[in-house]
């Protein structure tokens, strides 16, 4: 059962791929920053490093929340230079929160930050065209993964879909493996269909086929399992694709628990890292929205307080994460300050 499970891998992303989605814009951001020192002839400082920590954290869960990606996949410059600006922005606002309520930014010289808040958008925006150019060139010239599908089915088009699409996966799509007659198959395959399920271990032997993703349904387990058992002495990469679609589990995330694989179909967001991400978020951006509107939420203030008799402000319990209760402050916008069998007002 173990060593099936090794063969039988949930896929997520090329690891390629993967690690340029994580680390290539948080690293240009550092590189500007270090190179801006250099060129200014400001010395990188323990306060610079801090600046630089802080900044890595930050891009990194900004870029991945944002997707800028998704764009990037599909070709849209226009759509990701904005998403890429849009991104910057909200990362240039967090800092200079930080450093304006920490007292922490007289420690660094304005040219280099100015010219690093200026400077480092159109250094993403580059650094990501030239990934693509050369993924785009590298698919061109026959430099990916050969891969093929076993199994028509919905989440097995989508793949080929994906693959056929986007050329940073460094992918190239063979085509699929099915034991039904093609009038049988679903329709909109523009993918070449190679062949039965008993042809597979054959094909991939001869045309070196370095990737095999299975989309069966589970109700075929005897079926992969003799599959897998063919292709046992092939050293192409097998992957298996779950019909998640069947059970409306479109955002459910993979994972592991003590080396077990699972399904998360439901989960808190506010797990692990998220969970302090979270907190710091709430922390800066609810400080930062509230010294904004401070002169409108004065205002409602007034105009509660003349047109009515009553407290301004009440509170009101609510009941949150886990069920644990917290206590809401709220404009009295009714005559009445009820919570539950009680009123709490200031």
């Amino acid at each position: 059962m173990n060593s099936e499970l090794t063969k039988i891998t949930a896929y997520n992303d090329i690891p390629v791929l993967s690690f340029f989605k994580r680390l290539l814009d948080p690293l240009v951001i550092l590189s500007t920053l270090y190179l801006l020192t250099l060129a200014l002839n400001e010395p990188f400082s323990g306060s610079y490093l801090v600046l630089a920590i802080i900044a890595f954290f930050i891009s990194s869960y900004l870029h991945e929340q944002i997707d800028s990606y998704r764009n990037w996949r599909r070709g849209r410059v226009l759509a990701f230079a904005r998403d890429i600006f849009f991104g910057w922005t909200i990362f240039v606002a967090i800092l200079m929160f930080i450093g304006y309520a920490t007292g922490f930014s007289y420690k660094y010289a304005d040219r280099v930050i100015v010219s690093w808040f200026f400077i480092t958008p159109f250094a993403l925006l580059a650094s990501h065209l030239a990934l693509r150019k050369i993924a785009s060139d590298l698919h061109k010239n026959g430099q990916v993964r050969s891969a093929v599908i076993v199994g028509v089915n919905e989440i097995g088009l989508k793949l080929a879909d994906r693959i056929t699409e986007y050329p940073h996966m460094f992918m190239q799509m063979r085509g699929f493996f099915d034991d039904r007659a093609p009038g049988r198959l679903p329709a909109g395959l523009d993918t070449p269909l190679l062949g039965h399920m008993a042809d597979i271990a054959g094909y991939v032997r001869e045309h070196n086929i370095n990737v095999i993703f299975i989309s069966q349904p589970m109700s075929a387990q005897p079926r992969v399992r003799q599959l897998l058992d063919e292709l046992q002495d092939t050293t192409a990469s097998i992957y298996f694709l779950p019909d998640i679609y069947i059970f409306d589990l479109m955002q459910a995330r993979f994972d592991e628990v003590g080396g077990v694989p699972v399904v998360a179909i439901c989960e808190t967001p506010f797990a692990g890292v998220n969970s302090l991400v979270k907190r710091l978020s709430d922390i800066v951006i609810a400080s930062l929205i509230q010294l904004l509107l401070a002169p409108v939420m004065l205002s409602i203030a007034v105009a509660v307080k003349l047109t009515s008799p009553g407290p301004v402000i009440f509170k009101q319990r609510r009941y949150g994460l886990n069920g644990e209760e917290i206590i809401v402050y709220k404009f009295r916008s009714m005559a009445v300050c009820e919570d539950g069998a009680r009123a709490v007002s200031y």
